[in-house]
């Protein structure tokens, strides 16, 4: 047992000691314990304990938890397949660690590094709030305020403490004395009623020591490898994102290139190249796809123009993911942003420029989930692209995936004629070709978006609404438009029932020729599609 340890159960107990005569005096008199001396006896158990280092797991071991009193922590989660992430702050950055597993069981290791704490509080205050903490800094903020406070002993070694807040609001505790005042009923009221009430039972998890029980499972105290859990030790080949240095790296134990150690700032010719934000989205004239690992917000954020972008919080650019297209002036453009991921058959979408009806593949292949930003070249071919992303695919996932150009038979949609506009009385948004599959658009309340371009990129957003290939044999094909879509224009060719889909279909091409002055004819043709498969 260590020396402070050993003298802050000194401290507990001679302060139990003193408490229990305090107790006993002003039980036999009858008089009100003092406010200013409860929170002294608050803070002297809170001191005596504030060296601790806690460990907990949870139950099942799906999460990890780590904390200490000076808010230093680590929540480490884990999903049904495996994979596991960290969320790390060591006081002077965060660092997230996330680790995925191959089908073949292959850890892929991918790192953040950010100056902020990004740490959820929530668990970093738990043992605090439960352990007395709120109602020391309560009680304190009450004294100074010189709001009304009362405290009195009752049966059984406890004592009740009141403290009225804003007008109506009136907190209570019950404290049990006999183990330093700990707060094991907090209760809540309005105007006289109770609104709230939280009964807490305490478990001694070491000498003098009492954490709330039920919250806080297979509790280890003053870890001795605490401190190793907030500097993971990551093994060569790991990604690494360093906001707090501006840098993106491969973990190279050979040439200095660690987490936690010093990054060499000019490593020799075999060491992996540091990257920097301009070399990250920066396109070689022969790539045709890149794909930037999850990167930090400032990576993201010299690429924002204007607008809400460029005013996003540090937490949610970090979240996001995004689509640039890379031009001749070197300067990143973004054409599209989302949350979290994207998924095969999104990144054959949005980065690939395929519309859904012009490619095909199962459905476990086409919901792989990849993270981080895409960067594609102006006037890639889809071809090169595909060619490009295979690779990715693997290495990130571990599935060997091929992509094959194939002739199919398929149903498609032929548009014929010249575009008049034809606004449909009654609606909101005049100027749009209204997207709807219901016998009027007021029936379909569901505005879920709209957009604007080419008549041509109207025909290929209503491909990707419906799964049915649009053939543009129009004469207005350069001509600029406006839409509005509601729910029922999304149509699944798969998932429908081929009747009502064909029904529903028919009847959006009909409130789309009322409105364009277009005439439409679903037939068969041999069209081109793109196949996915693993490979054998």
């Amino acid at each position: 047992m260590s020396s402070r340890l050993q003298r802050s159960i000194l401290l507990v107990c001679l302060w139990t000691t003193a408490t229990g005569s305090v107790l006993a005096s002003t039980a036999q008199h009858g008089q009100t314990l003092d406010p200013r001396f409860v929170l002294e006896q608050l803070r002297q158990r809170l001191d005596a304990i504030s060296n601790y280092q806690c460990i907990e797991i949870t139950k099942g071991g799906k999460k990890h938890l780590a904390y200490d009193n000076q808010g230093r922590g680590r929540i480490r989660k884990t999903d049904e397949n495996g994979n596991t992430s960290d969320l790390i702050w060591d006081g002077t950055r965060t660092i997230e660690v996330h680790e995925r597993l191959r089908p073949d069981g292959t850890p892929i290791y991918s790192t953040s590094i950010l100056p902020g704490k990004f740490l959820d509080t929530y668990y970093g205050n738990r043992p605090w709030y439960r352990l007395g903490g709120f109602l020391v800094n309560t009680l304190a903020k009450a004294l100074e305020d010189g709001r009304k406070i009362s405290i009195a002993p009752t049966e059984n070694g406890h004592c009740r403490l009141e403290i009225s807040l804003e007008t109506g609001t009136l907190m209570a505790w019950l404290l049990d004395l006999q183990r330093g005042y700990l707060p094991v009923r907090e209760e809540l009221f309005v105007y006289g009623k109770l609104r709230r009430r939280v009964e807490v039972e305490f478990t001694e998890v070491d000498s003098g020591i009492w954490f709330p029980k039920g919250e806080f499972n297979d509790v280890t105290i003053n870890d001795p490898d605490f401190n190793r859990l907030l500097a993971p030790d990551l093994p060569d080949g790991s990604m690494v994102a360093n906001e707090v240095r501006g840098v993106r790296y491969v973990v190279d134990h050979r040439h200095g290139l660690t987490l936690t150690g010093r990054i060499s700032a000019a490593p020799d010719t075999n060491a992996v190249a540091i990257e920097t934000s301009e070399s990250l989205y920066h396109l070689d004239p022969d790539q045709a796809l890149k794909r930037v690992a999850p990167v930090s917000p400032a990576d993201r954020r010299r690429f924002m123009n204007t607008g809400d972008t460029g005013q996003m919080p540090e937490a949610a650019l970090y979240n996001a993911v995004y689509v640039f297209e890379y031009g001749d002036a070197g300067t990143p453009k973004v054409t599209y942003t989302g949350a979290g991921f994207l998924n095969l058959s999104e990144i054959l979408h949005y980065v690939c420029g395929l519309e859904i009806a012009q490619y095909s593949g199962s459905e476990e292949l086409l919901n792989l989930r990849l993270a981080g930003d895409w960067i594609v070249g102006r006037g890639a071919s889809v071809a090169n692209c595909l060619r490009a992303l295979e690779p990715i695919v693997y290495e990130q996932t571990g599935v060997r995936i091929n992509f094959e150009k194939q002739r199919v038979d398929a149903p498609v949609v032929r548009a014929t004629g010249i575009f008049q506009y034809h606004p449909l009385p009654g609606t909101r948004r005049e100027n749009d070709v209204q997207l709807f599959g219901e016998r009027s658009v007021n029936e379909d309340r569901t505005y879920v978006g709209g957009g604007s371009g080419t008549l041509a990129q109207l025909l290929r957003h209503i491909t990707n609404r419906t799964g049915r290939r649009f053939i543009d044999d129009t004469l207005s094909s350069e001509m600029n438009v406006s839409w509005s879509d509601y729910s029922s224009s999304e149509l699944d060719p798969i998932g429908d029932v081929q009747q009502i889909y064909r029904f529903d279909l028919a009847r959006l091409l009909e409130h789309v020729a009322m409105q364009t002055g277009l005439r439409f004819e679903t037939e068969r043709r041999t069209i081109d599609e793109w196949h996915l498969s693993i490979k054998p």
